[in-house]
């Protein structure tokens, strides 16, 4: 590898003939006919194509007189470069072994629970809502998302009230600008007033847990959720009884 040739490329960036600039360079990569890479002293690659990447190299020529110890350089930086792309290649295989193994885990564990005669999380949802009397079901597909958290089965509405949400008396701001509700903000009329004018129970007899809260930009964020303890298995039969005792 120390028997390499070495090449004086001259790069010019953009259009103008003054920011030409020399390098030493070692060939490392050849499509015949398509393109040629160089690899410079800097550890920069630059390739000869006919596509404007910012730069073009304008001339290439081999060189003499470089030292015995810069040649051994040269062949460690290429070297280092073929390692550095089979490492490329190792982990974007890996990556595709993890996702088609994450495809198969998904797979595997739809027949599980099918087997087991449960429901995945969204089908026990779905099961819930499709469940819930035509009058309460229109209005959770319309206005609310359901989910599953740890254990309990949530119904919950967001609403996005404004951005930029920060001169009131509920908030509190710190010396960095960021705000908060205050220690006992929800006792204010303020923020009462804010819960009531984005409210909008549904007609269960399951009790609303409502709340405001400060997100991005500084936007001010109404929450209602009904919160549903799951104490029985996630079947098809359990999510229909959870839906009736929801609904009252």
């Amino acid at each position: 590898m120390a028997n390499i040739s070495i090449f004086k490329i001259t790069v010019q960036y953009g259009r103008n003939e003054h920011t030409k600039k020399d390098f030493y360079a070692v060939k490392c990569r050849e499509v015949p006919g398509e393109f040629e890479e160089y690899l410079a002293e800097t550890g920069d690659i630059y390739r000869k194509a006919d596509v404007d990447f910012g730069y073009h190299i304008v001339a290439v020529s081999r060189t003499r007189g470089v030292p015995a110890e810069a040649r051994k350089l040269f062949s460690q930086m290429l070297r280092n470069k073929a390692e550095q792309e089979k490492a490329r290649k190792e982990k974007e295989e890996a990556e595709k072994k993890e996702r088609e193994l994450r495809t198969s885990m998904s797979s595997l564990s739809c027949v599980l629970l099918d087997a087991l005669g449960l429901l995945s999380n969204d089908a026990f949802c779905k099961t819930f809502v499709e469940a819930l009397p035509a009058h309460v079901r229109s209005e959770v597909e319309r206005n609310y998302t359901v989910r599953i958290e740890g254990n309990t089965l949530c119904v919950v509405r967001t609403v996005y009230v404004q951005k930029y949400f920060r001169r009131t008396s509920f908030l509190e701001e710190e010396y960095d600008g960021t705000v908060y509700i205050r220690e006992n903000g929800e006792k204010t009329a303020e923020y009462k007033r804010y819960i009531a004018e984005n409210s909008a129970p549904l007609p269960v007899k399951a009790k609303i847990k409502e709340g405001l809260s400060i997100g991005d930009k500084d936007c001010l964020i109404y929450t209602g959720k009904y919160v549903l303890p799951m104490q029985g298995k996630a079947t098809k039969d359990y999510a229909e009884k959870l839906a009736k005792k929801f609904a009252g």
